[in-house]
């Protein structure tokens, strides 16, 4: 269930209609058949989608559902740049990405962030495509 619940996130994030060849698709890139067949029944429980319709409309719901996900792929993509650049390895030693705001609400993209020591580090992040983020730093304005 861990698993199915963030790509049914992903699924239902414009409109809570019948089930789509596409949702059903995505649901296939699970591979196993049992997972599927769960993926598929939880498409069609409209309980389900309309929490996870609920759950996009809310800023924490939807960067917590994400949030753990989004830390690996940033952090990929920090410690590449930090392998890259002296200023890179000066600001980034692994810290955790503690807030978030909503870059794009209609795309469901947000922007997590960490704030330390004057520095903010940013990781532009979009769940339909969790290997394509964006990161940069600057001053942190607290």
């Amino acid at each position: 269930m861990r698993i199915l619940l963030p790509l049914l996130l992903m699924i239902t994030a414009t409109t809570a209609s019948a089930v789509s060849k596409q949702d059903i698709q995505i649901c296939q890139t699970l591979g196993n058949k049992d997972k599927v067949s769960q993926c598929v029944a939880l498409l069609k429980d409209n309980r389900v989608r309309n929490q996870l319709i609920e759950c996009r409309k809310s800023l924490k719901c939807w960067s917590d559902q994400y949030r753990s996900m989004a830390q690996y792929n940033c952090d990929n993509a920090f410690r590449i740049s930090a392998a890259a650049s002296p200023q890179w390895r000066a600001v980034w030693s692994g810290q955790k990405l503690n807030g978030a705001a909503w870059l794009s609400r209609k795309s469901g993209t947000m922007t997590y962030f960490s704030d330390k020591n004057g520095i903010r580090l940013e990781c532009r992040f979009n769940p339909r495509f969790p290997e394509k983020v964006k990161t940069r730093y600057m001053l942190s304005n607290s």
